[in-house]
């Protein structure tokens, strides 16, 4: 149980004080957020403290006076921690897990709880001093981050398959840092110290947000859902800039509590509650308009329901609009993740309640984990985890340059350019046709695997003038061979999804019988240009007398 401790004032020469707390268990802390000269996270004689550094408690955002010194109001159960700014570096440490944080729990999580995986230790009586040491580094305006959806293993053999897939290709990667957007594991958080080993040996600072599958489920509420995570991993709302984007970090996971549900969301939602609300005004407030604002959470802001042949709105986060608002006068981009079956872009305006410059881009990224590692397994015994929409699992590298940023996809385990699935369909229907002698020839279909309604794509055989496609909500034919192929088995995947980014077009009748060379090419949301071929055979058709080949 965490209990209210009253303490005496106590004076310090040179460093921080313990003052009295109030009646509500209150108590202040002090610090110095300093350049940590021979980064050794000690602040020794001579190094200087740095100003203008923004240090909060969750609700109240302060920054370092001239000295670098800061004083905060904490409460049992606060994290303290402070808002890394560009041209700086947090420590790390032998996980490259950053160090920016705090955890103020005198008792630890209650054992009354009786949770299943264990909660904050005691941290004890707040410190005399909570100093945060920040290494110099150079101010990059261009960067790269990598970002990580849904790893979601839930056992070791499924660590193994994060390990074997994505993290051996990324193992020194030229990045400035990664994130994962939520579900770091999948339930088992017994996990969490071989999954920090394992990214940690990307060898870059790696940031997380709590998910879903990333909650200790025995607690009767929210409150208390993380206990667990911040175990690992510290606050789970947070801020950190490179360059000139300000990243906001967000658990926008609400849990009802065990043995709970909400009307229409079932056991969690999405949602923010007003102390977030009211922190990023707090953070924000610090932050130029100029730069550009990068929001990560688990569950979409919002996303698309995906039907047999339409699209209608999902809420996602239930009060958005609460974020809008607090954001409006910021370029915005976010990313999420969550989504199992598809992985989409969304722009919100006036017709959404987005009132900012320009468009809200918000971006749900295709998963780590794919299609929940099933699948056909490779030579390395990895499953294809291809998700229901016919994206290969994999992950992401977000490139800033000033302001500007364009999100790269990379499935996992495959080259660079494979950013799209060519695949040629006749439905069965057509093929009896064909069979009778009436020729209907058959649809080509481009699976942009990070395509949005921004994306464009033509095709063009031969010499011939280059045949615009067109996006359509359907099931991608590839995904629902491989369904009917495996299904039963070992290798089973999961039943295919209509897709939102695949494009179609039916292929020339007048094709003459043999090879052709078809060359696609599509213009992704960022406006680049990715081409491809592929070699597509012509037979004539049988006759109605001849027995189909």
């Amino acid at each position: 149980m965490r209990f209210l401790r009253f303490v005496l004032t106590v004076c310090l020469m040179g460093g921080a004080a313990v003052l009295a707390p109030s009646a509500y268990g209150q108590e202040t802390a002090r610090g110095t957020v300093y350049q940590d000269a021979n980064e050794n996270q000690q602040k020794d004689s001579g190094e200087a403290g740095i100003a203008g550094v923004s240090v909060s408690n969750g609700r109240q955002v302060v920054q370092t006076d001239t000295e670098g010194q800061y004083t905060l109001p904490v409460r049992d159960g606060d994290a303290i921690f402070v808002t890394k700014p560009a041209g700086y570096r947090v420590p790390v440490d032998a996980h490259n897990r950053p160090q920016f944080y705090y955890l103020h729990d005198p008792d630890g999580t209650p054992d009354s709880l009786d949770l299943k995986f264990p909660g904050v230790e005691p941290t004890g009586p707040l410190p005399e001093a909570v100093n945060f040491p920040l290494h110099p580094s150079e101010k990059q305006e261009s960067f790269t981050a990598l970002a990580f959806a849904d790893p979601q293993a839930g056992s070791h053999e499924e660590l193994r398959f994060v390990r074997d897939d994505v993290i051996d290709e990324l193992t020194g990667a030229d990045a400035a840092f990664g994130i994962t957007v939520g579900d770091v594991v999948a339930d088992d958080l017994s996990l969490y110290p071989r999954h920090l080993r394992n990214v940690g040996a990307i060898g870059i600072p790696w940031w997380r947000v709590p998910g879903n599958h990333d909650m200790n489920y025995e607690v009767a509420s929210d409150e208390y859902a993380t206990e667990t995570y911040k175990r690992y991993f510290g606050p789970t709302n947070y801020s950190f800039t490179y360059g000139d984007v300000h990243f906001i970090a967000l658990d926008n996971v609400q849990y009802k509590g065990k043995g709970e549900r909400y009307t229409y969301s079932g056991k969690y939602r999405g949602y923010l509650k007003e102390n977030q609300l009211e922190w990023i005004r707090e953070d924000l407030a610090s932050v130029s308009t100029e730069k550009r604002v990068v929001i990560a959470t688990h569950i979409p802001l919002r996303t698309y329901a995906v039907g047999d042949t339409t699209e209608s709105w999902l809420p996602g986060t239930d009060n958005l609009g609460a974020l809008l608002d607090v954001l409006e006068e910021y370029r915005v981009y976010s990313i999420s993740g969550h989504d199992t079956s598809n992985s989409w872009h969304v722009y919100l305006d006036e017709e959404h309640g987005w009132t900012g410059p320009g468009t809200f881009h918000h971006h749900v990224l295709a998963e780590v984990r794919g299609g929940s590692w099933k699948g056909p397994r490779d030579d390395r015994d990895i499953p294809a985890a291809t998700m229901e929409d016919g994206t290969p699992n994999g992950y992401y590298s977000l490139h800033f340059e000033g302001t500007d940023y364009e999100a790269q996809f990379q499935a996992a385990g495959r080259p660079a350019d494979r950013q799209r699935r060519v695949t040629v369909h006749q439905p069965a229907g057509d093929q009896q046709q064909a069979h009778a002698g009436q020729w209907a020839p058959p649809t080509l279909c481009v699976n942009v695997f990070d395509g949005g309604p921004k994306t464009t794509v033509q095709y063009r055989i031969g010499d011939r003038d280059p045949v615009v496609m067109e996006r359509t909500i359907q099931k991608d034919p590839f995904m629902e061979r491989l369904y009917q192929r495996v299904e039963g088995t070992e290798a089973a995947v999961s039943a295919p999804e209509p897709s939102s980014h695949l494009w179609t077009a039916p292929l020339p009748d007048d094709l003459a019988p043999g090879a052709h060379t078809v060359t696609v090419t599509s213009r992704n949301e960022f406006g680049r240009a990715d081409t491809t071929a592929s070699v597509i055979e012509v037979q004539e058709p049988p006759s109605a007398h001849e027995e189909p080949q």
